[in-house]
């Protein structure tokens, strides 16, 4: 597909403000999915780089998402579509209750880490140890270490004791 034909593949008929579907191909997680020069994209992404410019770099391990406002995965208008880090859009999912039933952390059955331990995990990469001697000191892998720094893997546990989310539902934020 040429970007040039991007938008003739968008649903737009529900007006300025509705959702724009992707009409085409869907991938397994329910967003719109575009392959440009042998490389997977999704449509949403797309739709705001193409409206609002390149989606500025981060340092967090997959830089920052495309959130979407409506909750339609297959939405590409523009107007709500943001970028923000994984995290903000776990916590829009929790917040939304996107996913009802969900064990996460601790009561997760696979969980390897603790909650202390994911805290402990951020807190000595803020203090600049690698992600080899993190590893090393704590008998776990690198990857894994590299997810809990970025947010990939226990996103929605902020660095306090009730989470970013907890802390705006019970109004302690200053």
């Amino acid at each position: 597909m040429l970007l040039a034909d991007f938008w003739s593949f968008v649903d737009k008929s529900a007006g300025e403000e509705g959702c724009w579907p992707w009409t085409r191909a869907i991938n397994k997680s329910g967003y719109g999915s575009v392959w440009i020069d042998k490389r997977s994209h999704t449509a949403s992404r797309l739709a705001y780089e193409l409206a609002n410019g390149p989606i500025p770099h981060h340092d967090s391990y997959h830089g920052l998402v495309v959130r979407h406002d409506c909750d339609n995965r297959r939405c590409c208008n523009p107007k709500h579509l943001r970028i923000g880090a994984r995290g903000e859009n776990n916590e829009d999912r929790d917040r939304r209750q996107r996913v009802k039933s969900r064990c996460r952390g601790e009561r997760n059955h696979h969980a390897s880490l603790t909650e202390q331990m994911v805290r402990h995990i951020r807190d000595l990469r803020r203090q600049g140890f690698s992600l080899r001697q993190i590893a090393t000191r704590m008998h776990i892998t690198k990857s894994v270490v590299a997810h809990v720094s970025s947010g990939k893997s226990w996103g929605w546990l902020s660095d306090t004791p009730l989470g970013h989310a907890a802390i705006e539902r019970e109004g302690l934020r200053p």
